[in-house]
């Protein structure tokens, strides 16, 4: 297969000066963007590395724009499968990553770069956040710290979460802060071990964002706030199905039991129909996600045991049980910034001990965990993973079929 050939990577000085402050104008006004800290670009100066938290699509644009300097962020190599995308993103500096898995050449770049005393933006996640609440960082994350010996600032991102969320497609229009902190001096660097590093960049950058919405009540506006939020919460907890929940409007609804909510203002679940007494579970999308979580390690626990005991189960597919299942799937194949090409359509089904692909000419596809690396949603739920080194992609019909189930259960599964 032609493997996408590597191009170089340069932030043009004189195009960033003039496009950001065309950008930023319109979206400071729009999310009500408030930065805070900023003079530490006054003490700080290049080569240095920004991490920030990842919440929303925009975060890489937001950070920049109170960054003297420009900043050359790593960024998913999805992102430049088209030749116009890719294009002006290298042009801003950009630097392609294949998600979860190492690339030694992007490594190169990123040193290279820090070397010739430029900045670095990195996310060290790995991902967006799907429930408002930081992830832990990437490990490997802090040994680049630790080779590259500069400092570390930390621009904290709040309310960016409710603004648009992982989710979501459309914006909500509220408040953002973002507070630029300075995680790590060069000379902490030098002193402290890969652990200490990796727990203080964790430290300075956790945020919660439903814990800054009760302390800094803040409402979120959208006719469709809930919209699609069945991409993250595919679990009823009044009737424990999965795969069943949907939304419209501010209303998110069980399409099995009719467990219905209204999403407020400032992002809290609130009973559906008031004319009735209508219990909510959970109040915050927060608590529902550790909910489904915890829902999840019990459930497939115990399909796995079952399987385990049962021939039966075994024989009617290598793969075990069904946990669940989507129709009218696309796969495409292709690899890292090559344009997947569409190979057919189909269902998709999460089994315990695998994916199984079934195209609508009957031929099955069986993909077992132990031989799919770097699972991973791209953008709000385009499901994509490695098998025998060739990238698979499944893409669902409209924008209301969660990708993310298979990624969370998957990786319960893998484990």
């Amino acid at each position: 297969m032609k493997r996408h050939r590597r191009r170089e990577t340069r932030a043009y000085r004189w195009l960033h000066d003039i496009v950001r402050p065309c950008i930023r104008v319109p979206m400071q006004w729009y999310y009500r963007i408030r930065p805070e800290n900023t003079d530490i670009f006054r003490r700080v100066r290049p080569p240095y590395i920004v991490i920030p938290n990842h919440v929303m699509t925009w975060d890489p644009l937001l950070v920049s724009f109170y960054v003297r300097d420009p900043v050359h962020f790593v960024a998913s190599d999805a992102n430049f499968r088209s030749s116009f995308a890719s294009w002006w993103l290298r042009r801003f500096g950009a630097i392609a990553k294949s998600k979860l898995r190492d690339d030694f050449g992007t490594l190169r770049t990123i040193m290279d770069l820090l070397r010739e005393g430029k900045v670095v933006g990195l996310f060290a996640e790995g991902e967006r956040t799907w429930d408002g609440i930081t992830l832990p960082i990437i490990p490997s994350t802090a040994k680049l710290i630790k080779a590259a010996k500069v400092p570390v600032i930390v621009p904290v991102l709040k309310g960016a979460y409710h603004s648009l969320p992982r989710w979501a497609f459309k914006s909500r229009r509220g408040r953002i802060e973002i507070d630029y902190r300075l995680a790590l001096t060069r000379d902490e660097v030098l002193l402290m071990s890969v652990e200490e590093i990796r727990v203080r960049i964790e430290q300075v950058m956790y945020h919660d964002e439903d814990a800054w919405q009760s302390e800094n009540p803040t409402a979120f506006t959208s006719k469709r706030a809930a919209e699609p939020m069945q991409l993250l919460l595919f679990y009823c907890p009044n009737c424990e199905g999965l795969n069943c929940m949907g939304s419209k409007g501010r209303r998110v609804f069980c399409t099995a039991c009719g467990y219905e909510v209204h999403f407020s203002l400032h992002g809290r679940f609130l009973p559906g129909r008031p004319s009735e007494s209508r219990r909510v579970v959970y109040e915050t999308i927060g608590a529902w996600a550790r909910a489904q979580d915890s829902f999840l390690d019990t459930h497939l626990k115990e399909l796995v045991s079952r399987a385990d005991r049962s021939p039966a189960v075994e024989a009617e597919d290598p793969l075990g049980p069904e946990v669940f299942h989507d129709e009218h799937v696309r796969l495409s194949m292709g690899y890292r910034m090559v344009r997947p090409a569409v190979q057919a359509h189909g269902r998709l089904t999460l089994h315990v001990r695998g994916l199984k692909f079934t195209s609508v000419d009957g031929e099955i596809i069986r993909y077992p965990w132990n031989l799919i690396s770097g699972l991973n949603v791209v953008y709000q739920a385009q499901l994509e993973f490695y098998h025998k080194r060739r990238l698979i992609v499944f893409e669902f019909p409209g924008r209301d079929t969660s990708g993310y189930k298979y990624l969370l259960c998957g990786c319960k599964l893998m484990n």
